[in-house]
């Protein structure tokens, strides 16, 4: 897969924080935490609500 752009998002007090973007392989590479999600690789990072944790991240990046 090209590494393509995502949004890493945390959600802390009911609220979700962007934390940044960054390509699939840094995404991959941030360590677990609670609440992390990411954009989906295949949409707009920034733009789209489909959000992933860490583990269907590494899935669908996997494929």
């Amino acid at each position: 897969m090209p590494k393509r752009m995502v949004e890493a998002t945390v959600k802390k007090r009911g609220r979700r924080t962007a934390v940044g973007l960054m390509n699939t392989t840094q995404a991959l590479d941030m360590p677990e935490t609670e609440g992390m999600e990411f954009s989906h690789p295949d949409e707009r990072p920034g733009e789209t609500e489909v959000r992933l944790t860490q583990s269907e991240f590494a899935e669908v990046v996997k494929l």
